[in-house]
């Protein structure tokens, strides 16, 4: 059905939803929607999207891009983080996929549940800094520079944007 994210564009909605989830949502709320103001072919949605992505991917081109956290710290802090009352409240990133976003990160070794490598960086730079900015108690290493990594993943999701959608790009900006 339509209630997939690979059913999704992330920046421009085509197709946003198929039809199926049209007919549903409209049976669901009563109210016919009107799905063109979301569409790129709408003018002045085309105009915001194709100005907003340009000086988003401008402004971090002219950026340093920081590597990778530590692979081994990060596994730890996901450690901590799973097996903390925050991913009760927070289940931000999907343990038993974890190491398909890891591979497809840190050895460009993409897969269905980790489609797109930059997309899998950006969630790893999402995560490191969501748990080291919040007040959670989860300890990341003093050097990490969290506002350079939570960067570092808008300017990797800004690339993605037209892709399909998938798990670590809807994770990454769940935590931006």
């Amino acid at each position: 059905m339509g209630h997939v994210p690979t059913h999704l564009r992330a920046s421009n909605g085509l197709p946003f939803f198929t039809a199926e989830s049209r007919q549903w949502m409209e049976s669901r709320t009563g109210q016919t929607i009107n799905f063109h103001r979301l569409s790129i072919e709408n003018p002045s949605r085309h105009k915001l999207a194709v100005d907003g992505l340009a000086s988003t991917k401008e402004y971090f081109q002219a950026s340093n891009h920081p590597d990778l956290p530590d692979r081994s710290m990060v596994l730890s802090v996901f450690h901590s983080f799973r097996h903390s009352w925050v991913h009760r409240s927070f289940p931000l990133l999907h343990p038993d996929l974890l190491h398909y976003t890891m591979e497809a990160a840190y050895e460009n070794r993409t897969s269905d549940a980790s489609p797109d490598a930059s997309t899998a960086r950006a969630c790893i730079f999402a995560f490191i800094a969501f748990i080291g900015s919040s007040p959670f108690g989860l300890a990341v290493t003093h050097d990490t520079n969290l506002q350079q990594y939570g960067h570092e993943a808008q300017y990797l999701l800004s690339e993605a944007l037209d892709e399909t959608a998938s798990l670590d790009g809807i994770q990454a900006l769940l935590m931006l």
